[in-house]
């Protein structure tokens, strides 16, 4: 079939990691949104696609190592481990990006990261350049996808993380839902134009 048809978009497999800030300055609605963003971009997933989770605070926690298949089952525990997540720490964004990175997305699949935070590098490595610069060497075929949620966000950050990396940024005011912005991202990566 020519490229872009309906055919060919139905065997896009995608391989998608996200990222979500969970340090304290997310307390209260925006990592209820965020949390709900994620689990929306969860339910999206379609049984031959594949997910990886990393939420990051001072430190950085994974759902599970290697990638995990978007079975109904995997999907529903996923969700409950997004619903435990907790505000608290600092913001270690450079471990966030190795993390979403350390695994390589399947060359036939569309590899995207999405990185949801509302904050600036306060732990680990805190130079904009130096973070981008890192993610760039680390991230393979992976496109980034960033979020930055409130007013505090280092936008130089995430527009250099996302401009390299053939994505995009978009920006969430205070009170702004979340979940529409990463709503929108997801029925783009949904379609066939990103390939």
């Amino acid at each position: 079939p020519p490229p872009g048809s309906a055919a060919e978009t139905e065997a896009l497999r995608r391989d998608g990691v996200a990222v979500i800030d969970v340090a304290g300055s997310m307390s209260g609605e925006k990592i209820a949104q965020a949390k709900a963003a994620l689990t929306q971009l969860l339910a999206g997933l379609r049984e031959r696609d594949r997910f990886r989770l990393v939420a990051f605070s001072g430190g950085v926690r994974r759902y599970a190592s290697g990638w995990t298949g978007a079975t109904p089952e995997n999907q529903r525990d996923a969700a409950a481990w997004i619903r435990s997540l907790e505000a608290e720490g600092g913001t270690n964004i450079a471990g966030a990006l190795t993390e979403a990175c350390a695994e390589a997305a399947d060359p036939e699949a569309l590899g995207v990261v999405v990185f949801l935070t509302d904050g600036q590098p306060s732990v680990g490595e805190s130079d904009p350049e130096r973070i981008a610069e890192r993610a760039e060497q680390g991230r393979g075929r992976l496109r980034v996808f960033a979020f930055g949620v409130g007013d505090d966000v280092n936008t130089y950050l995430l527009d250099r993380l996302t401009e390299r990396a053939r994505g995009t940024t978009e920006y969430v005011r205070p009170g702004e839902n979340i979940e529409r912005a990463v709503g929108a991202l997801a029925a783009k990566v949904a379609s066939p134009v990103l390939t």
